[in-house]
C-alpha cells in the first residue's frame, strides 16, 4: 500500500472516454480511509480521496460528481455506476475505451449468504452486483459512448 500512497507516483485523467486524456493532473495527496488496513487481501475501507496539485478546467467533456454525506445509507436495491479501464476477464489487459456498467446495492445479510460470499462481507464493504451472475465491476463489456 505504501506506493499507493505516494502521490508523485500517479496522475488523475479527466474528459475521456478513449485514451488519451484531454486533461491530466498531478495528485498532491492520497487520503486513504482512516480505518484502512495494510494488508494485502484487506478489502475493508478500501477507499481513498485524492487532492490534485492544480484545478481542473470543467467543460462538456469533464464534470463534477457530488458524494453523499458521510452517514448516507443506501437502502438494498439502489442502482450505482462502476466505470473504467480495467481488464474484462481475470488477468487479462487494460481497455483503451472507458466502460461502465449498472449494478445494484445488495444487502450485507444477502451477500453474507453460504452460497454468495459465505460471510466475508464486514460492515466496512459494500456489496454490489447481481446474484443472477449479470455484468460487474469485473466483466464490464457495456461502451457508454465515443469521444
Amino acid at each position: 500500500l505504501h506506493r499507493i500512497r505516494d502521490p508523485w507516483r500517479w496522475t488523475a485523467s479527466f474528459g475521456i472516454l478513449l485514451r488519451p486524456p484531454k486533461q491530466k493532473k498531478f495528485v498532491r495527496r492520497i487520503i486513504v480511509h482512516e480505518r484502512y488496513g495494510d494488508f494485502l487481501l484487506d478489502h475493508e475501507y478500501d477507499v481513498a480521496v485524492v487532492e490534485l496539485a492544480s484545478a481542473i478546467e470543467f467543460t462538456s467533456d469533464t464534470h463534477s460528481v457530488c458524494l453523499p454525506e458521510a452517514s448516507h445509507i443506501f437502502p438494498d436495491n439502489t442502482s450505482c455506476f462502476v466505470t473504467g479501464w480495467g481488464a474484462l476477464e481475470n488477468d487479462g489487459y487494460s481497455v483503451n475505451q472507458l466502460r461502465q456498467a449498472e449494478v445494484r446495492i445488495i444487502s450485507t445479510e444477502v451477500c453474507n449468504r453460504r452460497q454468495v460470499y459465505g460471510g466475508a462481507i464486514t460492515p466496512g464493504m459494500l456489496c454490489a452486483g447481481y446474484l443472477e451472475g449479470q455484468v460487474d465491476a469485473c466483466q464490464v463489456s457495456l461502451f457508454i459512448g465515443s469521444s
